[in-house]
């Protein structure tokens, strides 16, 4: 099997059904699966193969999923990379995972350690389009390579096969609905897992995916669901409640969507309500990690009473709450969460890219997936999340790993001491924060630049405070918690 023959059946049953609507560009399902071909064959003859990694540095568009697709039926895996990152950021998450072919988008600098093409080689638009090509028998094949995290913060890989991206599309259905043809809007960047699967699972589904540039106000927001008739479409929590700011009294400000997702971080409960109050009744939310995908729901009818949890899991998977030897724990009890099913990857050495062997073997062991969150269950089997195992910290649905920017603001010039951790934001969710030591003479605005040089927008911290010393424990690690107390903002960060 191969994940294309799930779009190639969409497209055969209808060829002139708009695949794409991006910006003022169209492309059908024949002309989707047309171009696909072309760029597949072309790929081969710059010698990408079955089981490479293919690195997609391109922004957020058509073509960038088209490639994905390409690299798809020749049985390679691809790796969407944050386009704006910095390109010694990029250049040593590219070394981690063994990427050897990276694709860039015309005029765009190479990636230093790699084989740069690019998009314009590969998409020509005097193409021949391609129909009929066998694809590449390619089940158990690594089909995208989602970036997640060991304990050091760096990125690193967990691979999703075809097959399982398959059975996360028909775990899924149930939410997008057996219909085909609606309109389902895109705005998450394609190197989000939320940017790849609303998108993938639309087409498998013969819907049309209108893609939307990722920075857009409430308002713009409001528009294109309206001016598109959009039915369905993933919104994180920062623009969730931005929205609820808009709404009205009384009726829905969305009322057309079926339902809005929720993803990518924390909603509290009178949040959920009123979604359901003022912006549409059809309410999904998410549970979900990049690399074991979709593991609890969350809808409209558990919010009576289960409104604080993350749901139950989904209808393949299953879900423990266990002890540190892997032993089950009662409904109750707050463990560590770990999955297991057809979706999630279950084998270190098939599904991990760039990781030690001790994080390998904290993230599955004997079959299970570990997030590295901790949550409890209660009686009816409803998921409580609790905590993160790390301190990742979630802002506006990103995650930033803190001993990333510690390392980064080590560099800055006078910085002898750094610690990083997240604070509470209404408008975020969470904001970083850093607390660094050195001299009088510290120049903190200068050491922000120096972050921004190094990182991307969203991991360079809002607040950077000056202290004379940091607490530590008997063993010399950082005790960030009475960090975290004592510079505690109350909800509110602004940049100094």
């Amino acid at each position: 099997m191969n994940y294309l023959d799930v779009i190639a059946a969409r497209a055969a049953q209808w060829p002139d059904r708009l695949a794409f609507i991006d910006g003022g560009k169209t492309l059908t399902y024949r002309q989707l699966i047309g171009r696909v071909g072309a760029a597949a064959r072309r790929l081969a003859t710059i010698g990408v193969r079955p089981k490479d990694i293919v690195g997609l540095r391109l922004r957020d568009h058509a073509e960038h999923y088209a490639a994905i697709l390409a690299l798809g039926q020749l049985g390679a895996a691809s790796v969407s990379l944050d386009w704006q990152a910095p390109p010694g950021e990029t250049a040593r998450l590219v070394r981690r995972l063994g990427v050897g072919v990276v694709i860039v988008e015309p005029g765009a600098r190479s990636i230093e350690g790699s084989n740069a093409f690019t998009l314009d080689e590969i998409f020509r638009d005097s193409d021949t389009l391609v129909f009929g090509d066998r694809f590449c028998d390619a089940g158990d094949l690594p089909l995208k390579i989602s970036l997640s995290s060991g304990t050091t913060g760096e990125p690193h890989g967990v691979a999703v096969t075809h097959r399982q991206y398959v059975q996360r599309w028909l775990t899924a259905m149930d939410i997008l609905g057996p219909s085909t043809g609606h309109n389902v809007l895109v705005t998450a960047p394609v190197f989000f897992i939320g940017g790849r699967n609303i998108p993938f699972f639309g087409l498998c589904s013969g819907h049309t995916v209108v893609r939307y540039p990722t920075l857009y106000s409430p308002e713009e927001l409001i528009d294109v669901i309206h001016r598109y008739e959009i039915k369905s479409t993933l919104i994180v929590p920062t623009m969730i409640r931005a929205l609820l700011k808009l709404a009205p009294e009384t009726g829905y400000l969305l009322p057309s969507l079926e339902p809005v997702s929720i993803s990518a971080a924390p909603l509290f409960a009178p949040e959920k309500h009123a979604v359901v109050r003022h912006l549409t009744p059809h309410f999904y939310e998410n549970y979900s990690t990049s690399g074991a995908g979709n593991l609890t729901r969350l809808l409209t009818r558990d919010l009576e009473h289960k409104a604080d949890s993350v749901g139950k899991p989904a209808v393949t998977n299953r879900v423990r709450v266990v002890d540190d030897a892997g032993g089950t724990l009662p409904a109750g009890e707050t463990g560590l969460i770990c999955a297991q099913g057809p979706s999630i990857p279950s084998d270190p050495e098939a599904a991990l890219f760039g990781y030690s062997q001790a994080d390998a073997a904290a993230i599955i062991r004997d079959g299970w997936f570990y997030p590295g969150e901790i949550g409890a269950f209660d009686e009816d089997g409803y998921l409580y999340i609790k905590g993160r195992a790390t301190d990742v910290i979630i802002r506006g649905g990103s995650n930033v790993y803190p001993e990333e920017v510690e390392k980064v603001l080590l560099t800055a010039a006078g910085i002898t001491d750094a610690a990083v951790f997240g604070q509470p934001s209404d408008v975020y969710g969470e904001t970083v924060m850093a607390i660094v030591v050195g001299g009088d003479d510290l120049d903190l605005a200068a050491v922000k630049r120096h972050c921004r040089r190094q990182l991307s927008a969203y991991k360079v911290p809002e607040v950077i405070k000056q202290w004379p010393d940091l607490p530590r424990t008997a063993a010399g690690k950082i005790r960030k918690t009475d960090l975290a107390g004592r510079f505690l903002l109350s909800g509110h960060t602004t940049a100094c």
